[in-house]
């Protein structure tokens, strides 16, 4: 029961994710975006057959602020507020 989150109310809160299984998927993530924005941005410089490679490291650029936005947000919000912050960051991305 969570009496902390909402004044005047009581939540009932089902814990049935793991805290580890959900920090490896964010780190497998994290890796992933990582490696796909450094490739891109070393691809930035090649000839002009790959002129996508900017716009590719535009957008890995915004996800990856998204989701480091999304850490920060989801760490500090709790009760009925976290669960829009997931939803906007899913959108955002």
């Amino acid at each position: 029961m969570d009496t902390h989150s909402e004044h005047k109310e009581l939540l009932i809160v089902c814990n049935k994710g793991s805290i580890t299984a959900f920090y490896c998927v964010l780190g497998f993530l994290g890796s992933i975006t990582l490696g796909t924005f450094s490739l891109a941005f070393l691809a930035m410089n090649l000839p002009d057959t790959f002129s996508e490679a900017k716009f590719l490291t535009f957008s890995m650029l915004v996800f990856c602020s998204v989701w480091v936005t999304f850490l920060l947000t989801y760490h500090s919000t709790k009760g009925k507020v976290m669960v829009a912050v997931e939803i906007f960051s899913i959108l955002a991305s």
